[in-house]
């Protein structure tokens, strides 16, 4: 059953919960203050814990990119919040500890911002186009508000505390 037995720190275990992994050729750019972000539903029901997001980013540079969860599209005001490295093409994992306290059924929405200002440094979010997650779509926004729709969906894999 997923999240149980959890209180808050890390979990030994996690099952993927929401994802969706298939890309095309179309991605959306993060620099500077302009984000990008993807809504989904919490897996399970009651108190859950999120532990970590997988996403397909392909940075132009050596790059630092942080991640916010929170329940609207406005991640000024969050409910996690964790950093990856990025380095070249391929799939990264943002850990979040302590875990994140989420509601199953819930829609919630992750955000991405650049640490760097510089278009070269900026990296790009897989995304596939169309509505292939039915539950959520990917936005694009600015200074942690996620705004206009993007009419795609990020490639991404969620994963809860067992």
């Amino acid at each position: 059953m997923i999240g149980f037995g959890v209180v808050g720190g890390s979990c030994a275990t996690q099952t993927k919960g929401p994802s969706q992994e298939t890309a095309d050729t179309a991605s959306i750019f993060v620099f500077g203050t302009i984000n990008a972000g993807q809504s989904f539903v919490a897996a399970g029901t009651g108190t859950v814990y999120l532990h970590h997001v997988v996403l397909t980013i392909y940075p132009q540079e050596a790059v630092t990119a942080t991640m916010r969860i929170g329940s609207s599209t406005d991640l000024t005001s969050y409910l996690g919040q964790t950093t990856a490295a990025l380095s070249g093409y391929g799939d990264y994992t943002f850990t979040f500890d302590p875990v994140v306290e989420l509601t199953g059924g819930d829609t919630y929405y992750f955000g991405l911002a650049n640490s760097s200002s510089q278009y070269t440094d900026s990296f790009s979010l897989d995304v596939k186009s169309g509505d292939p997650y039915g539950d959520g779509i990917s936005k694009e926004g600015s200074s942690w508000v996620l705004g206009s729709d993007a009419n795609t969906d990020a490639n991404f894999k969620i994963y809860m505390c067992d």
